[in-house]
């Protein structure tokens, strides 16, 4: 399939792991994680990418706090490092789209933009890799393109568009956008699907790259300006600070006179918004559940379950999801998804930790996982990946004990290197600079017993990073 070179990907991987908590933590947005044969969603969008986009054109703009997660993913399809854009703070789709915009018209003034979020699932590639073909002719006339899909339901978590005049080239036939609605109550969806004329947005559209900055720049000056800025080489962290979080719908296409959209029929699309989403992408069993667990049931009908742990017995339940996870179990009605979000609010004001990462944590290095923690003590397990390190670092309330379980381990403490074999130990005190480090080639093991007043990971002071991690 022949390749644009004019054409560009750029992949919105933001998101805070609410929708689809517990599976998803802040630290593990729904886009990370791996629903469908063995891939993650944005994983998948890449892939849908790559047959019309160049992994040197692909650009995914995400949260620092995802940084790593998203290159090594990104890594396997042969995209570069340096295309991941970190944005300091999430501040919504419009900033995303202007620093990436801003990014890839310095690399070409004639490119065009496929904005595609990275949580969706769409079933049929062959269909979507046509439509592209269709709305990059439309999106030259300088349109800013929208997918839309046909409504099957009054759904109150898409946002809807109406259209106005057809109009066709080259047998292409798209439609100018009379509204933007955003996510309307029961009562408006249900109008809304008796009448032919709305779509859902599906939030992924194609424009050219100096359109959309144009538009920015005409409906959202100051993010025009603070684009700029953050290009002059002023520190983005302090100017996103003071930026509004607005979506590019509300900031930009609702004032546009240049949006267009294109029907998008029948690729199968969903935007995972809900843990509900799962009945669009997962096999079900001849009642209509979704087993992906250690699980014995009798007589449920349309339940979701999913576990990794313990083993769930279910008897006569209907139309519920039940998710358990190592530290957080959820179980909710089908038609109440749509609160999970709340529940992860309540979750984050209780003080509780679960909100943003589970007891296993994925690191640059490898993982950790919290097995036991009390009132001054906590217990890890930590696995290295081989030839990896842990910076060079030093705590100031707590004390670390090591026993290495698989492999030989390389420490470094307080300028001394030793070498620490399996069922062998050390111990460091708290304000000891030290380091972990693995120069074999299979994983080293070892089990942390942390004990001192305070045992948070933000008690660290690194002093050297293969990673270059702030303190």
């Amino acid at each position: 399939m022949q390749k644009n070179n004019n054409l560009y990907a750029v992949i919105l991987a933001g998101g805070s792991g609410t929708r689809f908590w517990p599976l998803s933590r802040q630290i593990q947005p729904k886009h990370l994680l791996k629903f469908y044969n063995n891939e993650s969603l944005l994983q998948q969008t890449i892939k849908r990418a790559i047959p019309k986009i160049n992994p040197a054109n692909i650009y995914i703009v995400t949260n620092s706090l995802h940084k790593f997660e998203i290159e090594a993913q990104a890594a396997l399809f042969g995209i570069p490092a340096d295309n991941t854009i970190l944005e300091p703070q999430g501040k919504n789709t419009a900033a995303a789209i202007a620093l990436a915009a801003s990014c890839v018209i310095e690399k070409n003034a004639d490119s065009t933009l496929v904005i595609l979020p990275a949580d969706h699932h769409i079933a049929d590639n062959e269909k979507f890799l046509s439509l592209i073909d269709k709305t990059v002719e439309v999106a030259e006339k300088g349109y800013i393109v929208t997918l839309g899909i046909k409504p099957t339901n009054p759904a109150t978590g898409y946002g809807y568009i109406k259209t106005s005049t057809q109009y066709s080239i080259h047998n292409t036939r798209y439609y100018k956008i009379s509204k933007f609605t955003e996510k309307p109550d029961l009562k408006r969806a249900k109008q809304f699907i008796k009448d032919t004329h709305y779509l859902w947005n599906s939030g992924m559209f194609i424009v050219k790259c100096r359109v959309i900055l144009d538009e920015i720049k005409k409906h959202m000056p100051k993010l025009y300006d603070a684009v700029l800025k953050i290009k002059d080489g002023e520190p983005i962290a302090k100017i996103y600070e003071k930026l509004d979080s607005v979506s590019i719908d509300y900031g930009v296409l609702e004032k546009s006179k240049n949006t267009a959209v294109i029907k998008a029929v029948n690729l199968g699309w969903s935007d995972m918004g809900t843990l509900s989403s799962l009945d669009s992408i997962i096999s079900k069993d001849n009642r209509g559940n979704i087993i992906q667990a250690n699980s014995i049931d009798i007589g449920s009908k349309n339940v979701t379950i999913i576990g990794n742990k313990h083993l769930i017995s279910t008897i006569g339940l209907n139309d519920l999801i039940i998710v358990d996870t190592e530290d957080a179990l959820l179980v909710c009605p089908k038609n109440r998804a749509e609160d999970v979000k709340q529940m992860v609010d309540l979750v984050k004001r209780s003080g509780g930790y679960e909100h943003f990462s589970s007891h296993t944590a994925k690191r640059p290095w490898g993982t950790y996982t919290i097995i036991e923690k009390g009132r001054g003590y906590k217990v890890k397990i930590i696995e290295l990946a081989p030839h990896k390190r842990l910076s060079l670092q030093r705590h100031k309330l707590r004390s670390e004990h090591w026993v290495v379980v698989e492999g030989i381990a390389k420490v470094i403490c307080e300028g001394q290197e030793r070498a620490v074999y399996s069922n062998e130990s050390i111990f460091v005190s708290a304000g000891q600079t030290h380091r972990l480090e693995n120069p074999n080639d299979k994983p080293l093991k070892i089990i942390e017993v942390q004990s001192g007043s305070y045992l948070e990971e933000d008690d660290i002071e690194r002093l050297d990073d293969d990673f270059a991690r702030g303190k």
